[in-house]
């Protein structure tokens, strides 16, 4: 501002200078601030914006058109195994491999082709053009799948040469199913193709945007962190002291790291921050040494509360009754078990004792009915018998008998094996015998 002399006044007065002062300069310096966020702010939404559309078309049509394809490709892979299934193996309309592949044709991969319907929608023409394409050798292919179907519906049309040579005809080289199976592949395959290559073309866009957001960080970061330098010479040191103090402690506190040395305090309100974290550090270091010794067992530990309203340490009290009395519980559960088990155990024993015993009396019994060194040389002179029963009793055993001038002798395998089979061995030797 400039004064004009008055009258009557013989000296001038110089203009007062514009006053630089410190309000003007945060003024400024958050001004600038402000611009800088504000330059960031438009250009970190306009890419987010960018890569929020190339994301949702990756999530939303790229990704499960892959998924859909790589679905449809293992169906369709499914019923060529089963159709050359249904062809070489004689089986009636139940087998499970037949009504797999019915519901193969008749509802999953058209309801798999109905489900990407929407998808397809999104994809360039060409690949509209090569979906629809498919579409129609899916149906040729089932047609010819179905004329199979109806030459071989039941056990007995595998017995018929004709029906069966028409089947087969489909299935030959240069028939309907290799030639429509591979046109198929060859449409899968460009498509997949084709959606894999788009993917890792969003894929490097989005690179790209990601490592655009990050330039735009960090070079308004490196103004944000010159403005902090700037704004904080004009902190007093003793605030920014003590309060990078408390933060390193609260830090340490934050990860569960117990502080080396209390906090310095001072005659101010930091200095009461400062005494209430030095607090908190104490009580976490008291709670932490009584929960080490609670897990050690020693539940008659003592611990106090930082205040009514410490709701971790009512809690922790309340865990060391609940861990004291569960550990009596499961005490007990333990021997009680350990009674059933050995219990268990006895009775096992014994059952095992009455089986053992009866086995080796039904050994004894089928011997008996063994002819003797004696009874074979009755019908021939010199014998030798290899018998070594798996299981003490077997359906095996041999027989020798003579009658008149007729010498014979048998080695004969019963249906069943153990006790039942030695049963059918006794009943068999006495068929013999008459």
């Amino acid at each position: 501002m400039i004064r004009t002399q008055e009258p009557g006044s013989t000296a001038k007065r110089k203009p007062e200078k514009f006053q630089w002062g410190i309000g003007w300069r945060i003024s400024v310096g958050f001004g600038i601030f402000g611009l800088a966020v504000g330059a960031l702010f438009l250009l970190t939404r306009n890419t987010l914006e960018e890569s929020q559309k190339l994301s949702q078309h990756i999530d939303g049509v790229l990704t499960p058109s892959i998924q859909s394809l790589e679905e449809l490709d293992r169906s369709i892979g499914e019923t060529r195994i089963l159709i050359r299934h249904w062809l070489s193996v004689q089986s009636g309309p139940r087998d499970p491999e037949k009504g797999n592949l019915g519901d193969l044709v008749d509802s999953k991969i058209p309801r798999q082709l109905s489900a990407m319907r929407p998808l397809v929608g999104e994809w360039d023409k060409d690949l509209q053009l090569q979906f629809d394409s498919l579409g129609r050798d899916v149906e040729y292919l089932f047609l010819a799948y179905s004329e199979v179907m109806r030459l071989l519906p039941d056990f007995r049309s595998y017995d018929d040469p004709m029906a069966m040579m028409e089947a087969e005809y489909y299935a030959l080289d240069g028939s309907s199913i290799p030639l429509y199976t591979g046109s198929i592949r060859e449409r899968m395959d460009a498509m997949s193709l084709a959606q894999t290559d788009a993917l890792t073309a969003s894929t490097a866009q989005m690179d790209e945007l990601s490592n655009r957001l990050k330039l735009y960080a960090g070079n308004v970061a490196l103004g944000i962190l010159i403005l902090g330098f700037m704004i904080a010479w004009v902190v007093t040191r003793s605030i920014v002291r003590p309060i990078g103090e408390l933060k390193r402690a609260l830090l340490y506190l934050g990860r569960g790291v117990p502080l080396a040395n209390e906090v310095e305090a001072t005659a101010d309100e930091i200095g009461e921050m400062a005494l209430a974290v030095n607090r908190l550090a104490a009580g976490l270091n008291r709670t932490r040494a009584f929960s080490m010794r609670v897990g050690q067992g020693e539940f008659d530990a003592d611990y106090e509360p930082l205040s009514d309203e410490d709701a971790l340490g009512h809690a922790i009290l309340k865990m060391r009754d609940d861990l004291e009395s569960n550990e009596q519980e499961l005490e007990g559960k333990v021997q009680m078990r350990t009674a059933e088990v050995e219990e268990q155990k006895r009775r096992v024993e014994s059952l095992y004792v009455d089986l053992k015993d009866s086995i080796n009396y039904a050994e004894r019994i089928q011997k008996a009915i063994l002819p003797s060194r004696q009874d074979r040389a009755k019908v021939f002179e010199e014998t030798a018998v290899f018998y070594r029963p798996r299981d003490g009793v077997s359906g095996d055993f041999y027989w020798f008998h003579s009658v008149g001038r007729v010498r014979m002798f048998s080695a004969i395998d019963c249906t069943g094996h153990g006790v039942p089979g030695a049963f059918l061995s006794i009943i068999a030797r006495s068929h013999l015998d008459k």
